[in-house]
């Protein structure tokens, strides 16, 4: 995965996190109107290099990059912060 350019939307999930699995359907519906975005789904489970990497240490966790830098990072199944987390993306 790279988030060296454009703009990016990272959820750190596992099969076993309830929560991940409830705000999943709204992370998929995102990435459909969202073109512009890169959006990528990380299981910490099997991606650990990349778990560590951004310091995950709470399931779900939503991460955006713009052009390789962090720029926004929430914990939690919190579908209006994930789609403010959208909405700031889209308009930088």
């Amino acid at each position: 995965m790279d988030t060296s350019s454009g703009k990016h939307i990272i959820d750190f999930w596992a099969e076993f996190c309830g929560p991940c699995k409830r705000i999943a359907p709204l992370f998929n519906e995102l990435k459909k109107e969202n073109s512009n975005i890169h959006f990528h789904k990380v299981d910490v489970e099997s991606e650990e290099e990349i778990t560590r990497k951004y310091k995950v240490e709470s399931l779900p966790t939503f991460v955006s990059i713009m052009n390789g830098k962090e720029i926004e990072r929430f914990e939690g199944s919190n579908n209006d912060r994930l789609r403010k987390m959208v909405e700031r993306l889209n308009k930088m």
